[in-house]
């Protein structure tokens, strides 16, 4: 997670690790997204995987304390690849949001202190 501040970070993981016992004619598909947004769970495809993955993150220290400071999204496609990709806004993205929304509520105080005194 932590390599993923500069870009995605990308793993190709092995189909055998998804496999369980049984026959293995039939091909193995898995994917999933999950989205993360300051530790709380946006999006979470309906997949046990998926699940299984974030129950684990959950538990290590370092992982929770980055997902608790940054947006990720985590997916896996039908290739085994998996992704994690920080999608925290920039800084000045952040301040210009604020900044746009500080402006906003500016302008709808004035109006309703204008329909008050009129």
């Amino acid at each position: 997670m932590k390599r993923s501040a500069a870009e995605p970070q990308k793993m190709d993981l092995s189909r055998m690790d998804f496999e369980t016992g049984g026959s293995r004619t039939r091909k193995l598909t898995c994917s999933f997204n999950i989205q993360l947004e300051r530790g709380r769970l946006v999006t979470l495809t309906q997949s046990s995987t998926a699940k299984n993955l974030l129950e684990v993150l959950q538990q290590d220290d370092a992982a929770m304390s980055l997902m608790k400071q940054h947006m990720y999204e985590i997916s896996l496609n039908s290739s085994f690849n998996l992704t994690i990709t920080n999608i925290t806004p920039a800084a000045e993205e952040v301040v210009a949001e604020e900044a746009a929304e500080a402006e906003t509520e500016e302008i709808e105080e004035d109006a309703v202190a204008e329909e008050v005194s009129a």
